[in-house]
């Protein structure tokens, strides 16, 4: 009866511990798509910023003989951040943290 018992209870620690091991690996699966999304997200954010610092050149080039063009770079500049904004998620879209911050994540930045 003793073999019985103890070979019961290792076959229960062994599925406490399996299932420890998959919960874990689950909640780094999840960070590291975390990770890929605030990569993506940066990347897609650095693009339009680039995009809306050429058009304020060209803008800023054009205001005094071109006030045609630098109205429409102006415009382009309000639109593409108006487009970053959007790809930006909101408080309530954004994932809940369960374990420790990454260290290499995008953080937001005041848009005043």
């Amino acid at each position: 009866m003793r073999g019985r018992r103890e070979l019961l209870e290792e076959y229960a620690d062994r599925a406490v511990r399996a299932e420890a091991e998959r919960e874990r690996e689950a909640g780094r699966k999840v960070q590291e798509e975390r990770v890929r999304i605030a990569r993506e997200l940066h990347d897609v954010v650095a693009h339009t910023v680039s995009a809306m610092t050429v058009q304020a050149a060209v803008a800023l080039d054009a205001l005094d003989k071109r006030p045609d063009l630098a109205r429409a770079a102006m415009s382009q500049v309000r639109a593409s951040g108006r487009e970053a904004v959007r790809e930006l998620p909101t408080g309530t879209a954004q994932p809940r943290r369960t374990g420790p911050a990454p260290t290499d994540t995008v953080r937001p930045t005041d848009t005043a």
